[in-house]
């Protein structure tokens, strides 16, 4: 999924889609089928009349992963060159910088595999159109002022607005407010700006009337996802502004794409990209011949598991295995040339075939073979030296978080007009799936049915969950309003919740150690209540949450002792569960937290809890966690501190806890609990990110306020392996202080 995402958002290609016969009511009034009409005129007197383009460009895609202790990039990439592009003979794209970093699996830059590929997206055909997305999606996002556009959009003139180029002349836009006549991945609803004088689109920002749905979108007979994940992609906007250049030609000098992808529910990615051109030296001519068929067109690639079609007659099946058989060859001895030019960077050079893929390969010698033209319609020049390109100064400061690849300061400029992008159409799409497994305690096996009815405006979540021990049903009835700043959602629920959040105890990992080890490092109590609750919109991150609720909250009682350790040994039982008490209460719970890196490998975070109740019991609670990371001699060392108190007489089920991989490894969940808590951990890795091991330390307390500085500490020592940038954890730990043990956990989101 991140493979897909990352190449959708590197794909801004063109796409083009059969005429259609004009839909009735698609325009709100004449003037804007005029403003339409002009528009669409425009690109044929104007842009289909550029011949040559001299530009530079420069690309930065960053794709990332949002957890609870750090944020982590998966995915940075950083493109530059010099573009001399054609429209009737041979373009030539210069590369001039190329680095990608892969940072959660290998430390330090390297030259992109498959740069040509890549290469020959930067270029672009004025007279297209620029809004495909997902990699090789054959459809793509149907372009508003195709031609026959408006069978599937509506149309409606809204602001006029006035802005002074650097040059002193004003210009008065016209916005066109385009939205979809349906929901569809492939239909975007937004606001185009027009040029009041010439009627060139001076700017576009808009975003898909739905996300995108692997079980809705997905290929027919692609079934290699599991149903359960269901991976999706919201878009939260695409925007592409224009330049005047020679005053007469208005052509891109800005895209940009943000989003998050997710896996069902165990995963939020956020990916963003940008493109900027710098355009010079334009120029025209007459247009090309009605109906000629283009020579060129950016990033165009073909089917490769097709390829052999092209031409039965001219190429067997034996010949195409040869021909594919020699590429892999081919790229293998390549890449090996490239792993040990990077042992000897200074003075290496390496091939530039060492940047053509064995699909690109492929599709060249079996053209070739079937007898159509080799000739490309792109040139891609490459330094002698690749490795050169890492250092190339057009490329700017590596992408070390999100906020790198598009600033905060762009965003803060599109806000407005994002904000203001015409709302989603009404709509009605269903959908149902089986939630994901859990185990503990109390319910056992537990299995759960979830099913959304999207309405565009307005999304309704229901779920039902029974755990196959205690048999009491559990489930939500919720009201999404997703928005650009906030989503915010109201809910009716009963629920078997945690009283430690932090320790995860409904997730995978510790269903997993409940099932095999007889171990549950959760505690529960039961909830029935309504609440109101705001997260961050798509694309600006989980820094904030907040919620308000009414609830009732009732005891949940041991329901079982069985575990495959258990099957072996009689003797190991789970330990009881707490004794909840009975309350009424109503209350607000609001979080806060950030993680920030800097371009020495240093990163430093933050995350505050803040906890209000009142009812049967009036009291408060608040929290705050500092971690950070840093190289120190060839090794990654990062530590971890947190403290709360609390004010008022705090129930049970409103304890601090203590014990747990989350909170202090070599115990048990909740071996300490009560009104106040402390702890901390410092752990020293192996700076090699793919897989690390590590040497670590935990301390925590928990007890009673008047104790806070003067209580015994618990205090543990063990030796962990982490993968992925510690996305996924196993530690053997060991107490040294009663009741002492020694643990095998397994888990996700370590510190290192």
């Amino acid at each position: 999924m991140i493979a897909l995402l990352a190449a959708g958002l590197i794909a801004l290609q063109d796409t083009t889609h059969g005429s259609v016969p004009p839909a009735a009511g698609a325009f709100a009034d004449t003037g804007t089928a005029n403003l339409v009409a002009r528009a669409r005129e425009h690109r044929d007197r104007a842009e289909r009349r550029v011949l040559s383009y001299e530009a530079f460009v420069r690309q930065r895609v960053g794709v990332g992963m949002r957890a609870l202790r750090r944020d982590r990039m998966i995915f940075a990439q950083g493109l530059a060159a010099h573009i001399i592009w054609r429209r009737d003979t041979t373009s030539t794209i210069q590369m001039i910088g190329a680095r990608e970093a892969i940072p959660i699996a290998m430390p330090g830059l390297h030259v992109p595999l498959g740069l040509l590929d890549y290469a020959g997206d930067l270029a672009f055909d004025p007279s297209q159109d620029n809004l495909r997305l997902l990699g090789q999606d054959p459809e793509g996002i149907l372009y508003p002022l195709a031609p026959g556009a408006e069978r599937y959009y509506t149309y409606a003139s809204g602001d006029t607005t006035r802005i002074t180029l650097p040059t002193g002349r004003q210009i008065t836009l016209i916005e066109v407010r385009v939205v979809a006549r349906q929901p569809s991945f492939h239909l975007v609803t937004g606001s185009l700006w027009l040029d009041a004088d010439s009627w060139g689109l001076v700017r576009m920002v808009v975003r898909p009337s739905r996300p995108y749905d692997y079980r809705v979108d997905k290929d027919s007979g692609d079934d290699n996802v599991p149903s359960v994940i269901n991976p999706g992609v919201d878009i939260r906007y695409i925007t592409v502004e224009y330049g005047l250049y020679d005053s007469q030609w208005w052509l891109p000098r800005f895209y940009a794409v943000d989003g998050v992808a997710t896996l069902g529910s165990l995963a939020r990615v956020p990916a963003r990209f940008e493109r900027t051109y710098t355009i010079t030296n334009v120029v025209g001519g007459p247009p090309p011949p009605a109906g000629a068929p283009l020579r060129w067109r950016a990033g165009a690639r073909l089917n490769v598991d097709s390829l052999f079609h092209l031409d039965s007659a001219a190429l067997d099946s034996a010949r195409y295995a040869a021909i594919a058989g020699a590429c892999r060859a081919t790229y293998d001895s390549l890449v090996a040339a490239r792993r040990e030019a990077r042992r000897h960077r200074k003075g290496a050079t390496v091939d530039v075939e060492v940047d053509e893929g064995p699909h690109h390969c492929l599709r060249r010698h079996v053209l070739a073979a079937a007898g159509h033209p080799s000739k490309p319609d792109v040139d891609i020049v490459m330094p002698a030296d690749t490795m050169a390109l890492l250092d190339a100064p057009q490329l700017g400061p590596p992408i070390l978080d999100m906020g790198d690849v598009i600033s905060e300061r762009d965003l803060s400029d599109l806000s407005q007009a994002i904000g203001a992008l015409p709302g989603v159409p009404w709509m009605l799409r269903g959908s149902a799936h089986l939630d994901l497994a859990r185990y503990n305690r109390v319910e056992a096996l537990s299995v759960g049915v979830r099913g959304r009815l999207d309405f565009g405006k307005l999304r309704a979540d229901a779920s039902l969950r029974l755990g196959v021990a205690d048999l009491v049903p559990n489930g939500e009835l919720a009201l999404t309003r997703p928005a650009q700043g906030m989503d915010l959602t109201l809910s009716a629920y009963r629920a078997l919740n945690s009283v430690d959040p932090p320790t995860r105890a409904l997730g995978v990992g510790n269903s997993v150690e409940a099932l095999l080890f007889g171990r549950d490092d959760g505690d529960y109590f039961r909830t029935l209540g309504v609440a109101l609750a705001g997260r961050p919109g798509v694309g600006h991150g989980d820094w904030f949450d907040w919620r308000v609720f009414a609830e009732q909250q009732r005891a949940a009682s041991k329901e079982t002792d069985f575990s495959f350790a258990h099957a072996f040994d009689d003797s190991r039982l789970f330990r009881p569960n707490i004794v909840a008490a009975p309350l009424d209460q109503a209350g607000v719970r609001a979080s806060l937290r950030g993680f920030h890196s800097y371009t020495t490998g240093r990163g430093v975070g933050a995350e505050l809890l803040v906890d209000g109740q009142t009812g049967d019991a009036t009291f408060g609670k608040a929290a705050l966690t500092l971690r950070g990371t840093s190289p120190v001699a060839g090794l990654i060392v990062g530590a971890e501190a947190g403290a709360g108190s609390s004010t008022g007489p705090v129930p049970v089920q409103g304890l601090w806890y203590v014990g747990g991989p989350a909170t202090l490894r070599g115990y048990s969940g909740g071996v300490m609990s009560g009104p106040a808590f402390w702890r901390g951990r410092v752990e020293v890795a192996n700076n090699f990110p793919a897989a690390r091991v590590a040497l670590f330390s935990d301390a925590g307390w928990a007890g009673a306020r008047s104790a806070f500085g003067t209580g015994r500490a618990l205090v543990s020592v063990g030796i962990g392996v982490s993968f992925l940038d510690g996305l996924m954890r196993v530690d053997l730990s060991r107490g040294l202080r009663a009741p002492r043990g020694t643990r095998l956990d397994l888990y996700a989101d370590g510190l290192l």
